[in-house]
């Protein structure tokens, strides 16, 4: 069963390997600072830590932690798409391959796959990078990553959060999704009060890039692959980026995020 908060092509562009990695590779190309690498150095996995992954997408942060968790380190990644889960197993190196177990689940339903695969199963860090928001049961999804922590263990939550120029762009032009915009609020909203309140140590790292796009097919790209991409629209958009473009050489967005690390359970846990 299905959780997923979003519906039809939404859904769809959410959840799309293809379209994730061509944001993956714009991002790469155009992003002002290197955002694996930011987030690398926060996590800052130790050898032999044993690490859940939710919502792993196609392995950008599952490939890194199974380099720094060293030989002893065991990663077990969740992700709702199938296609996804298939390219990170074809992105391990052979080295890493068997320090990682990866699956294709909706997150809602980790917790009751984990009761009955590993049920003492505890975690030395639970991260989530650009997906907790996607669930409509993020908040129990939550609570279950702080459940299976370790005492000494940190959950970690990355999301967008504004300013993000590529959606105040797009909405010149047309109408932007609630699920959208209330992406853009859930970590400074909705996650940070109940991480102060359900964790005794809590770290907030904002991250703040810009991308620089200097082609129109670099735009498009992009553009076509986000999941607020308005089809009725999209050569309106387009053209006023190829503008920008042709007139300065480049475009440039603000891109920005949260990240929150919560460690040790306080007494207001049950907040969750």
């Amino acid at each position: 069963m299905s959780f997923h908060a979003w519906k039809g092509e939404k859904r769809r562009r959410a959840i799309s390997s293809t379209d994730l990695q061509m944001r993956l590779d714009i991002n790469k190309k155009c992003q002002s600072k290197d955002f694996q690498a930011w987030v690398r150095k926060r996590l800052a996995v130790r050898t032999g830590e044993q690490i859940l992954d939710v919502g792993c997408g196609t392995g950008a942060q599952t490939l890194f932690m199974a380099e720094d968790a060293g030989e002893s380190g065991r990663i077990t990644s969740f992700d709702i798409s199938k296609e996804s889960i298939e390219s990170l197993k074809a992105s391990l190196h052979p080295e890493n391959a068997h320090k990682v177990s990866a699956y294709a689940l909706d997150m809602a339903e980790i917790d009751s796959f984990l009761e009955k695969d590993s049920p003492n199963k505890k975690f030395t860090l639970a991260q989530s990078s650009y997906a907790l928001y996607y669930s409509p049961k993020r908040i129990e999804v939550l609570s279950m990553m702080q459940r299976r922590t370790k005492p000494y263990g940190r959950v970690a939550v990355f999301t967008p959060c504004a300013p993000h120029g590529m959606i105040e762009f797009a909405s010149k032009h047309h109408a932007i999704s609630e699920q959208v915009t209330d992406s853009l609020h859930f970590g400074d909203n909705i996650l940070r009060p109940l991480f102060r309140k359900c964790f005794s140590e809590v770290e907030l790292h904002y991250f703040q890039s810009s991308l620089i796009i200097k082609s129109e097919l670099d735009f498009r790209t992009f553009y076509e692959a986000t999941t607020y991409y308005d089809e009725q629209a999209s050569d309106e958009v387009c053209n006023e980026a190829n503008k920008i473009i042709a007139k300065n050489g480049f475009l440039e967005f603000k891109k920005c995020g949260v990240l929150l690390i919560g460690s040790g359970v306080n007494a207001l846990a049950n907040e969750f």
